[in-house]
């Protein structure tokens, strides 16, 4: 169903799959100055010539400062992306002087492909600290990164138990320029989309939040507490749903999945893409439709958006249904507090309507 699970920790200088900066070649990891005891660590492809800049920014180092306030007074977070929004909203929570800012237009879907425009890199400029995901999940922020290698970056995912990608290719795959381009992602970057892992995810948010914020840090430490009590509860309402559930065996159109898949015990037995930025060819979706046929799997699952029209195919050629899933990228409108555990109930409804065991 998955690949192996691993613990991730960025606190040390990692391997290059524990973080999401990579560019081209060749490898750097930099160390940048300390901010409240915290090393940021970063590690992007850079050319040649960046290493020379890097030592002379390193050189400047600063000692440990709390962050600084905008002109007004206020603290400034920019969220990557939606669950990272919804996360830091409910761990900042009422807090005063404390503003938090979506990055992303809300109806972007996963941010594999995203490019920044114009108005994310003012944006960018103005915050105090960028929150990210990280694992992979916002390739848009190399660049910027390298241009701004004193920028503050917050990653969520220091904690979560990951899953290993495996990726198969055809023969004639081009390795080189697979490797040089897509920088060959072997961790899945969507573990907001488990309860459990986002568990986790707003534990290290919260410790983060107050180690660069000390005199708010009770605040974000005991909003921290009340929303991981409401994921909790979430979590256990999905598990136990899911003892019900008659047929575990499922197709995604999306590795987004997966780790809803681990927490909720079910099998897929087929991913059309593990890419939302690449189509998948002929030859896989057939391979798709065998797995259907030879598993018994119960539906096709499909995020919103272009993929749907694909899974439905599928899904027809299969004679199974093909309904859609929300793993918390798009939202049609700015989230409230509340959207990851709606989006998350709504789509327990979803899977009992297909997989049996719903009221």
């Amino acid at each position: 169903m998955s690949g192996p699970v691993k613990k991730l920790q960025q606190t040390a200088c990692p391997r290059p799959l524990d973080t999401p900066l990579r560019l081209g070649p060749p490898l750097l990891c930099t160390e940048m100055p300390s901010v409240c005891g915290e090393s940021r660590v970063a590690w992007a492809w850079h050319p040649p010539w960046a290493l020379g800049m890097m030592l002379l920014s390193l050189s400047m180092g600063s000692s440990c400062r709390r962050t600084e306030l905008q002109p007004n007074g206020r603290l400034k977070f920019a969220c990557t992306f939606l669950p990272v929004y919804v996360f830091t909203l409910n761990v900042v929570g009422q807090t005063p002087d404390v503003e938090v800012e979506l990055l992303l237009p809300a109806n972007t879907g996963c941010p594999h492909v995203y490019a920044m425009r114009p108005a994310d890199v003012k944006r960018l400029a103005r915050a105090d600290w960028v929150i990210a995901n990280g694992l992979g999940m916002e390739p848009f922020l190399d660049e910027w990164l390298r241009t701004n290698p004193q920028a503050r970056v917050m990653t969520i995912s220091d904690d979560c138990e990951v899953i290993a990608e495996e990726h198969d290719h055809p023969a004639n795959h081009d390795h080189a320029a697979d490797h040089e381009s897509h920088a060959h992602e072997s961790v899945n970057g969507h573990v907001w989309v488990s309860p459990r892992e986002a568990v986790r995810q707003v534990r290290t948010l919260a410790r983060k939040l107050a180690a660069a914020d000390p005199a708010r840090g009770e605040d974000y430490k005991a909003n921290a507490e009340a929303y991981i009590g409401r994921l909790e509860a979430l979590h256990r309402r999905m598990t136990e749903a899911a003892k019900g559930f008659i047929n575990r065996r499922i197709v995604t159109s999306h590795d987004a999945f997966a780790y809803l898949a681990r927490d909720l015990d079910l099998t897929v037995v087929a991913t059309l893409s593990s890419d939302t930025g690449h189509a998948p060819s002929s030859g896989e979706l057939t391979t798709a439709v065998s797995a259907i046929r030879q598993t018994g799997a119960a539906a096709v699952f499909f995020e919103a958006g272009s993929a749907e029209r694909i899974a439905r195919t599928v899904a027809a050629e299969a004679k199974v249904p093909a309904l859609p899933l929300n793993p918390l990228n798009s939202h049609p409108g700015m989230p409230s507090a509340d959207t990851y555990e709606t989006v998350m109930a709504d789509n327990l409804r979803v899977l009992q309507q297909v997989l049996g065991g719903g009221s």
